[in-house]
């Protein structure tokens, strides 16, 4: 088949934007602290696109911000079909450059978070201020030797 002339820039443009448009999505960054996209100089676009580039076939299950340390970051959950865990890969938020890119299965992630601590028990009260004078004994019970008849 054919494709007519004029057609053929229109094909070839919507061909190339197959693979960019598939790895493209719509992945809401959730602020750990409000007003932090707004310190951000790099877009979330942008941000997810450089973590993208780290993990090849994946996809984006979380997207956040957050200081981490002294540093303004993206912190970015990806997943890739067939490999079990998440790839977390973190972007700096004001130079757009990956910093880190860490593996988390589901073994390594309960591994990796602290035990939770049993809940407390009631605590005893306290003392009180004021010194209370020990219960003296009660007399020993003596017993009278039995009269004789």
């Amino acid at each position: 088949m054919r494709i007519p002339s004029k057609l053929t820039p229109f094909a070839a443009a919507v061909l190339l934007a197959l693979p960019a448009a598939a790895h493209a999505q719509a992945v809401t960054v959730t602020e750990a602290k409000p007003g932090l996209l707004k310190e951000a100089k790099v877009q979330p676009a942008e941000a997810q696109k450089a973590a993208l580039g780290h993990v090849p076939n994946a996809t984006v299950s979380k997207a956040e911000i957050e200081n981490e340390g002294k540093k303004l970051i993206y912190s970015y959950d990806l997943t890739v079909p067939g490999k079990p865990g998440i790839t977390e890969v973190h972007v700096d938020a004001n130079t757009g450059k990956v910093l880190s890119t860490k593996h988390e299965t589901p073994k390594t992630e309960t591994a990796a978070k602290p035990a939770t601590a049993a809940p407390a028990t009631t605590p005893a009260k306290p003392a009180s201020a004021t010194m209370t004078k020990p219960a003296t004994p009660a007399p020993a019970a003596t017993t009278a030797p039995a009269k004789k008849p």
